[in-house]
């Protein structure tokens, strides 16, 4: 991965160890399907050595259940974004609340 800083090569190495996990744990006939592609072409893909477009991989990504994100957003999971909003939205309901947050501190 020449080219990346120490981070990026870091964030790549865990990227690629997922990627990897997830291929494995999926059927092989369900990937070739998927990918629209035969199964040797899978099997040369879990392997390391096939090539994608970029179609293909952003389908692959999505039939893995992931997704590109910019490096600079930050992801949290499902459960955790859902308690967020609610706590969120049960706070600016309290006009109280709203208004300290608003007001001049000076």
């Amino acid at each position: 991965m020449s080219g990346l800083s120490p981070v990026g090569e870091a964030t790549a190495i865990k990227s690629r160890r997922l990627i990897s996990q997830r291929l494995a744990a999926m059927p092989l006939k369900n990937l070739a399907a998927v990918l629209e592609v035969d199964d040797s072409t899978v099997s040369r893909l879990r392997s390391d050595q096939a090539r994608l477009t970029v179609t293909q991989f952003a389908t692959l990504l999505a039939a893995l259940g992931m997704k590109a994100v910019p490096t600079t957003a930050k992801c949290v999971r499902s459960p955790v974004f859902d308690a967020m909003v609610t706590l969120v939205t049960e706070a600016m309901a309290d006009q109280a609340t709203v208004t300290r947050l608003f007001e001049d501190v000076d």
